[in-house]
């Protein structure tokens, strides 16, 4: 009966593992992770260099500098080194590594490392990725058609947003063109390989191609002054990637059977923001709703980054409610899981955490891939805002006020001595 348990397991493994869609974007934002990865709605930091350029023009910042460095691992990575480690080099049987997988099973493995240099002041922002790095594995099969499934893509260049605001700053416009280079792509490695002692080669020589390319975003964000609720409302749109570029420049395969890096896609995204008035030692309640990362064109695999899946895994909500300007608890929804994290600001550092989910199928809620997430920014010019204020003048009309009731007219007054009543007779 066990076994027959454990056969029925590992085939609804590789049932699930064959269809994995994870999406591979070129660098993500801790803060964003911890408030489910809704961000294009808000992006007034220096990752509207990846979410939304139009944020730059509601940045309320001053000008800084910082080299950001962020770390990611799955949660049940740690656990599962050992396994992987001690599977490759030919000293296992092929009954000990199937046995060995079959521990991985509905276990997503993977990483991401990065390092950010950026220069942010209002209305701009410079970036250099240097490089960001993602890797995942996944097992696959059953018995001796058991393989393992690697992902491994590297992206680096140089990222530049632009901001212009019209309208007595209620309409702000951003554009993004970046010039990136890609290497990577995905491998497939057979239980026979490994048991003939074959390493876990993932040079770029083994797993994929390579090649540089340019593209462009493009964002727009306007302020709603006449919504009484709330101290700023705010919607986005924002498209992404509108070259959906494939990397041609100087790209190269691998091998003739490679197809090449994987493509970047073209996006559209929609965002909402709203700010709400704090309480206690709270400054500021900030939520965030996106419809995010639609796919309209470009890289066409789901399993190469392209956004498939229902419509509720573009669903991305969050929340976050700044203390003292400094410390900033948050927590979200993304594709079905929630998220928690926080942030910690001083002048020359700071902090962010995540805790979230990926979800790796079609839907959500089904096979989810959670994940640890740390940045760490150094630098200058970092700043404790302060409280979002009314952005509305109190004076100016909403069209949503009651009609206020006319005061009584006052009688007028006059300066002549009022009339004697006529004389009392006897």
């Amino acid at each position: 009966m066990k076994k027959i348990f454990l056969i029925l397991l590992v085939i609804a493994s590789a049932d699930s593992a064959l269809a994995l869609k994870r999406y591979y974007s070129i660098s993500r934002s801790v803060r964003a992770h911890g408030m489910g990865d809704a961000f294009y709605g808000l992006s007034d930091d220096e990752y509207a260099l990846f979410y939304n350029p139009a944020g730059l023009g509601v940045y309320r910042g001053g000008t800084q500098f910082l080299l950001s460095t962020r770390a990611g691992m799955t949660s049940d990575t740690p656990g599962s080194l050992g396994t992987l480690s001690s599977s490759f080099g030919g000293s296992k049987t092929a009954t000990e590594v199937i046995n060995s997988f079959l521990t991985l099973q509905n276990k997503p493995l993977g990483g991401n490392i990065s390092f950010l240099p950026t220069f942010l002041k209002k209305k701009f922002a410079f970036g250099v990725v240097l490089p960001d790095v993602k890797v995942d594995f996944d097992v696959l099969g059953a018995g001796l058609d058991t393989s393992m499934d690697i992902t491994a893509i590297a992206d680096a260049g140089i990222v530049l947003s632009f901001a212009k605001t019209f309208l007595n700053d209620t309409l702000s416009v951003g554009l993004t063109p970046k010039f990136l280079a890609r290497l990577g792509g995905t491998k497939n490695v057979s239980i026979l390989e490994i048991v003939q002692g074959n390493s876990l080669n993932l040079d770029i020589n083994s797993i994929g191609g390579y090649g540089a390319g340019l593209d462009f975003d493009i964002g727009a964000t306007y302020r709603f002054d006449q919504i009484p609720y709330g101290l700023v409302n705010r919607a986005s749109l924002v498209l992404s990637n509108l070259l959906a570029s494939n990397f041609p420049l100087a790209s190269s395969k691998a091998t003739s059977s490679s197809v090449g890096v994987p493509g970047l896609v073209r996006m559209v995204s929609l965002g909402w923001y709203s700010a709400f008035k704090g309480v206690g030692i709270i400054d500021n309640f900030g939520v965030v709703a996106d419809l995010a990362e639609i796919g309209i064109g470009g890289e066409s695999d789901e399993n190469r980054g392209a956004r498939g899946g229902s419509l509720w895994k573009h669903l991305n909500l969050g929340v976050e409610a700044p203390i003292k300007g400094w410390f900033v608890p948050r927590a979200g929804l993304h594709q079905g899981n929630f998220t928690l994290g926080f942030g910690i600001r001083t002048i020359v550092l700071q902090l962010d955490y995540a805790f979230f989910g990926d979800e790796l199928l079609g839907g959500v809620g089904r096979y989810t891939a959670y994940t640890h997430e740390l940045r760490l920014g150094l630098g200058f010019g970092g700043y404790n805002p302060p409280p979002i204020a009314m952005v509305r003048p109190e004076s100016m009309p909403t069209g949503f006020e009651a009609p206020k009731p006319e005061a009584p007219a006052e009688k007028p007054k006059t300066d002549e001595p009022a009339e004697k009543s006529s004389d009392k007779r006897p």
